[in-house]
């Protein structure tokens, strides 16, 4: 009877087909109702885009979705690597929706453009956003299902009631209904689809890869535990078809082609795979007091690794290198004013925005698209020679202390049989290391909202099982023998803690929604998410730049730009940063646009000397260099050098117009009015 019941450890649960009809709705409707000014607002208010928030980039001036849908385009679509990622099927679904709601507008015989609808890529993220809601539902209930046996457990043979009664045991009763595993799933899955940190991804267009990503994700977590755990490793093999097998290693590589944030994804795999069986284990082997064996940590490793993550290792070992590649331009020491220069910085700056992220998670207070780092500390023997760091050592600590502290409690659990614990620790730092700034990318800031978008996943399961396990303990308690007189006031109690539970989660999620709506409309174009980053934090030195700048390009009618130059200029000034090329260029330019030629070209120059290689200071130099009649016939080859040295088509774009108008003044003798353009 042990070889039969107890040695197989079928892990193999899964959800029905009423399971989501019951559930389903209740995601869309939480969801619509949560960004209800996007879903019921009047569709003007969100015609706009995030120009200088990337859209520029991802939409108006990306071709593959600004142009009708071709075989050819869509292979260019996996060669191709824009703003430092490669993401082939977010382009693709971009190009979709395009295809389907855009207006066609003929600019000659041969090209045809599309016209961008904003508000049809903010819908099709919403319904991504509420598609891997019911996605997180199944998996969380599931995971209630696999931890609540009580509640799915088959009816016991005579066998084993004879069994239980012979040992002084009273016969298991299933006492927790299927009804409350579904609104423990439920709630679980609402704290994450409704949970205002995620209005970035949904109301920023730029970011519906993540979505989609996150989808194919849970999908592959959903397959991946239908393939049963046990013993009997040959077993699994011959009753689990094929299509579970295959469908989760397939999802994971349509996830990493949507966003590169999902590569970490097969940690989280590991995370289920481990919590499941420690679960089983320990539930068999709690009658002999044996909750751990190395010997079964070996077995369990050996299997787990070449047979079920095997598939996900394969495809991990294919995407990082193309991510890598497509990220050569992100981890440019240029692409940034600020720099973290040593793998120690750069490795304390990520504990802080692990933490960060889990902070606004958590607390979902001051949320903003953008986070700036601030020099803390500085190092040096006097005020003149004092540099400032952008890593503060005391930040780190408590970082580092309470990343490693919960790595050990979550340990201590494991070993006594709970994986959830540590499940959760692997997901969580495993999801947040694409973002956390381990590894350069493009621009650097404390934090981003869209980072907390795969990591709050773990927010399904934790708070469904938490809510199981208290009303499971209820009805356990409820459904106890009578010992005293109390049997009565015991039964009675599972309706008051399920009432409290309720009660509990339906004010928590209400303050989610209000949250939610409160912070997408930030997002409906450049002026309000500005002024709103702006009021938030009246001291980011990046985003008074980049909002002087659009204001620039726009005539400036109110003449706010000048002020918003001078407050990045002192704020950059005053962190005290190690020069480089970009922070000279960007105060230089600055002070250009401030009025203060003299001082702007002084520092180009400078940066020209110590940074020959820089196609910034070299196009720049060359710019200001034509304001003096002696040295007009040289900036030819000075523009010449700095095209060659460009990495970016921006640049290079730029600095052929510079090109071109130079030939075009220098024909004309240097007469009329010369317009070159800086780059920074």
């Amino acid at each position: 009877e042990r070889r039969r019941s107890g040695s197989r450890l079928d892990a193999m649960v899964g959800v029905t087909a009423w399971d989501l009809v019951v559930g389903a709705p209740c995601v869309f409707v939480a969801v619509a109702w949560a960004y209800r000014p996007l879903v019921f607002g009047p569709p003007a208010q969100w015609a706009g885009i995030c120009g200088e928030w990337d859209d520029r980039f991802n939409l108006l001036e990306n071709d593959l979705v600004t142009r009708p849908l071709t075989w050819r385009r869509l292979a260019a679509m996996f060669r191709t690597t824009r703003v430092n990622v490669y993401e082939p099927l977010g382009w693709l679904l971009k190009a979709v929706v395009q295809l389907a709601t855009a207006t066609r507008i003929a600019e000659d015989d041969d090209e045809v453009r599309l016209t961008v609808d904003a508000r049809a890529h903010r819908l099709t993220t919403l319904g991504l956003h509420a598609a891997c809601g019911v996605a997180l539902y199944a998996f969380s209930l599931s995971a209630v299902t696999l931890v609540c046996c009580h509640g799915s457990a088959p009816e016991q043979s005579s066998q084993q009631k004879h069994h239980h009664l012979t040992n002084g045991e009273r016969p298991h009763r299933a006492v927790m209904t299927r009804s409350l595993q579904r609104a423990a799933a439920l709630a679980g899955a609402l704290a994450w689809a409704v949970h205002p940190v995620h209005a970035e991804v949904i109301g920023w267009p730029s970011a519906q890869p993540y979505a989609l990503a996150t989808l194919w994700t849970l999908l592959a977590l959903n397959a991946h535990l239908r393939w049963p755990v046990g013993d009997d490793h040959a077993a699994p093999r011959r009753r689990t078809p094929r299509v579970v097998v295959v469908v989760g290693p397939l999802c994971y590589a349509l996830a990493a082609l949507s966003k590169s944030v999902a590569i970490p994804a097969p940690a989280s795999v590991l995370a289920v795979d481990l919590s499941v069986l420690l679960l089983l284990r320990h539930k068999r082997r709690r009658r002999a007091n044996v909750l751990f064996r190395w010997s079964d940590a070996r077995s369990w490793a050996a299997t787990t690794l070449s047979t079920r993550l095997l598939p996900y290792a394969l495809i991990t070992a294919v995407m990082v290198p193309v991510t890598v590649r497509a990220n050569r331009l992100g981890e440019d020491p240029a692409a940034d004013v600020i720099q973290l220069r040593t793998l120690g910085e750069r490795a304390g700056k990520a504990l802080c925005t692990l933490w960060f992220c889990v902070s606004k998670v958590v607390w979902p207070a001051s949320l903003r698209p953008h986070y700036a780092l601030e020099a803390t500390t500085t190092t040096g023997t006097g005020t003149d020679d004092a540099v400032g760091s952008l890593v503060d050592p005391a930040e780190v600590g408590v970082a580092a202390t309470a990343t490693v502290g919960t790595a050990l409690v979550a340990v201590a659990a494991a070993i006594s049989g709970d994986g959830l614990a540590l499940a959760t620790w692997l997901h969580v730092v495993a999801s947040a290391l694409p973002g956390a700034g381990l590894v350069q990318h493009g621009m650097i800031q404390k934090g981003g909202d869209r980072y907390c978008y795969l990591p709050a996943l773990a927010l399904g399961p934790v708070v469904a099982l938490f809510l199981a396990t208290s009303l499971s303990r209820a009805c356990d308690d409820a459904a106890s023998p009578a010992k005293t007189t109390t049997t009565t006031r015991r039964s009675t109690r599972v309706a008051p803690t399920a009432l409290a539970l309720g009660l509990a989660i339906a004010a928590t999620l209400g303050c989610e929604a209000e949250l939610a709506a409160r912070q997408v409309p930030i997002w409906r174009d450049d002026t309000t998410l500005l002024t709103y980053s702006i009021a938030r934090d009246p001291h980011d030195w990046r985003v008074l730049d980049i909002y002087a700048e659009f204001l620039l390009h726009r005539g400036d009618p109110a003449g706010e730009a000048p002020g918003l130059l001078e407050r990045a200029l002192k704020r950059v000034e005053a962190m005290r940063l190690p020069p480089n090329a970009k922070e000279m260029v960007f105060r230089g330019k600055n002070l250009v646009l401030l009025g203060d030629a003299e001082r702007g070209c002084a520092l180009f120059d400078e940066a020209k000397t110590r940074y020959p290689d820089s196609p910034f200071a070299l196009n720049n130099a060359a710019i200001c260099d034509l304001r003096a009649p002696e040295k007009r016939d040289a900036q030819r080859a000075a523009l010449e050098d700095a095209l060659a040295r460009a990495s970016r088509d921006e640049h290079r774009d730029n600095i052929r117009a510079n090109l071109a108008g130079y030939d075009a003044w220098r024909a004309a003798g240097y007469q009329g009015r010369y317009d070159g353009a800086l780059i920074y």
